[in-house]
């Protein structure tokens, strides 16, 4: 007990108040990095759901050419999702409109790991979901299959559950 009073006695006011302005700057200068990627997220959000309410269309599925993965989400995964989904291929990303907010809502779920296969689905404006398959392909090819049965499998959940969800809302 004395040597934490002891410890709080030597304290030096300047530096705690010098600690203290870092933090504060550190978060002033973050402020605007967060309310603006927090903007940009809703108004993607609304531009989904406008999708989803218009097209029924709540997924954006992004993957690319690669032969670690390309046979089998067009067997596998596309079938399931389709229907749902927008679909972009990262093979062509350079014929993308870089203007387009689908692109923009990929970029912004899909961040700057493992964004492919990524399936992005929309509940509503405060609930985006990521499915990221880079790492169970990558396991696949080392023949672990369980990764991606799971990913695959939760998809495929969310997808049915979406759907559920739109079909009460249309009966409303």
């Amino acid at each position: 007990m004395a040597d934490d009073e002891l410890a709080h006695q030597n304290e030096d006011p300047v530096e705690t108040a010098f600690n203290l302005l870092l933090v504060v700057l550190i978060y002033l200068v973050a402020l605007p990095f967060l309310i603006s990627s927090f903007i940009k997220g809703v108004f993607l959000g609304f531009k989904f759901r406008t999708m989803a309410r218009r097209q029924g269309k709540f997924i954006i599925f992004v993957y690319s050419d690669s032969p670690t993965w390309k046979w089998y989400i067009e067997q596998n995964i596309l079938p399931h999702v389709q229907q749902y989904a927008m679909i972009l291929n990262w093979s062509e990303r350079s014929r993308w409109d870089r203007s387009s907010w689908i692109v923009q809502a990929f970029h912004h779920w899909g961040g700057e790991r493992e964004f492919n296969p990524i399936a992005i689905v929309y509940f509503s404006l405060t609930d985006v979901r990521v499915i990221r398959f880079f790492k169970a392909f990558h396991e696949l090819k080392r023949g672990k299959s369980g990764i991606l049965d799971k990913v695959e499998s939760e998809l495929v959940q969310l997808v049915n559950a979406r759907v559920k969800e739109q079909s009460l809302q249309n009966a409303t």
